[in-house]
């Protein structure tokens, strides 16, 4: 609904497998206290009406969930810059376009990243990725089923 945001002292949303369709309400970005968001599994396509937007105003979000969607975000890490507390990102089985790089860094809290089974394309032989992913903490990576991937 596009109120939720009034909710503002949520902790945890979950709204997984609803046929959810874009886009998003912006007013998601007024529950400042969330932590895990959960919004796969649903209808989200293309950028989502400006979800990368939308989260990017969630600076308590610790475990944010995009997985099983429809999303094919330009930039969508990017997008997450301002997410300092973010420790966990699935946004698997979508059609994520684009390189993964070095850009990202500022997302070093992350300790498990799942970005498989999109379309995404470059060199991770570099060794860019254990430093975009905090993995001085026994960090995951898995960016498996990304046909552009060296």
């Amino acid at each position: 609904p596009s109120n939720i945001g009034l909710l503002a002292a949520l902790t945890s949303l979950n709204v997984s497998d609803n046929q959810i369709t874009s886009p998003v309400p912006s007013s998601l970005a007024e529950m400042s206290l969330l932590e895990v968001l959960d919004i796969g599994g649903n209808a989200l396509d293309g950028d989502g009406g400006d979800l990368a937007a939308t989260l990017s105003g969630l600076a308590a979000v610790r475990e944010l969930h995009l997985d099983r969607n429809e999303l094919s975000v330009s930039g969508l890490l990017e997008s997450l810059a301002p997410l300092r507390q973010l420790r966990f990102l699935n946004a698997s089985h979508n059609r994520l376009q684009g390189t993964v790089s070095v850009r990202y860094r500022s997302l070093s809290a992350l300790e498990i990243l799942d970005l498989s089974t999109n379309q995404l394309s470059g060199s991770v032989a570099d060794g860019s990725l254990e430093r975009l992913v905090g993995l001085q903490n026994n960090g995951t990576i898995d960016l498996s089923e990304n046909v552009g991937l060296g």
